[in-house]
C-alpha cells in the first residue's frame, strides 16, 4: 500500500478530516440523506461528499484494509487524463471548502493540504510563472529576486504543513500490512 496515501489518510483520522475519495468507500445511506445525496457536479464527487459530510457533522475514517481491486489507467495519455480529472475537480473542491461556513479553519487548512498533495514540486514553479503572468497584465513587472523570494516563502510554507501533518499523523514511514 502506498506510504504517502497512508500518511494522507491516517493523519485524517487523528484530526477528523478524512474523506471518501478513491474506490470503495462504504457510506451509510442516513448520512447520505443527511447531506441530500451524492451529487455529481465535480470531477472529484467522493472528496466532494467527503467535505459535505464533514461539514454536516459526520464521521468519516480511513481504514488500512484492502477489500477489493480496481482498475488504473494502463496508458500515458489515460494517466495525463486522470491526473487532470483529479486537478480540476480537486480544484473545485478546494473552492467549496474555503466557501464552506461550517468547517473550523484547521480543518480547512488540512483537508486542502490533502487535496492538493499533486501539487508537490509543480507548486514552486507554477507560482513563479502565475505571478509572472500577472504582474504583466497589470503592466507592472516585478523584480526576478521579489519573484524568488515568494515563491520560495511558498514553498517553505507548502512544506512546513506538510511536515506538521506527518509529524502530527505519528503515522509509521512503512506501508501497513
Amino acid at each position: 500500500m502506498n506510504i504517502t496515501l497512508n500518511t494522507y489518510a491516517n493523519g485524517g483520522n487523528k484530526y477528523g478530516t478524512a474523506l471518501p475519495t478513491g474506490t470503495l468507500s462504504l457510506i451509510s445511506v442516513k448520512a447520505l440523506d443527511k447531506v441530500g445525496g451524492w451529487k455529481s457536479f465535480s470531477l472529484t464527487e467522493d472528496a466532494n461528499l467527503g467535505i459535505k459530510l464533514l461539514a454536516n457533522g459526520c464521521n468519516l475514517w480511513y481504514i488500512p484494509k484492502i477489500v477489493g481491486k480496481g482498475l488504473i489507467p494502463s496508458t500515458t495519455i489515460s494517466i495525463c487524463k486522470q491526473l487532470n480529472r483529479w486537478i480540476y475537480g480537486n480544484m473545485q473542491c478546494l473552492i467549496k471548502i474555503f466557501n464552506n461556513s461550517r468547517l473550523r479553519f484547521n480543518d480547512k487548512l488540512i483537508i486542502s493540504v490533502k487535496l492538493s498533495a499533486w501539487i508537490n514540486f509543480l507548486g514552486f514553479p507554477s507560482l513563479g510563472l502565475l505571478l509572472l503572468l500577472i504582474s504583466r497584465a497589470f503592466n507592472q513587472s516585478l523584480p526576478l529576486q521579489t519573484m524568488i523570494q515568494i515563491c520560495l516563502g511558498y514553498y517553505l510554507l507548502f512544506i512546513l504543513v506538510k511536515l506538521l501533518i506527518f509529524k502530527k499523523a505519528r503515522v509509521p514511514i512503512r506501508p501497513i500490512e
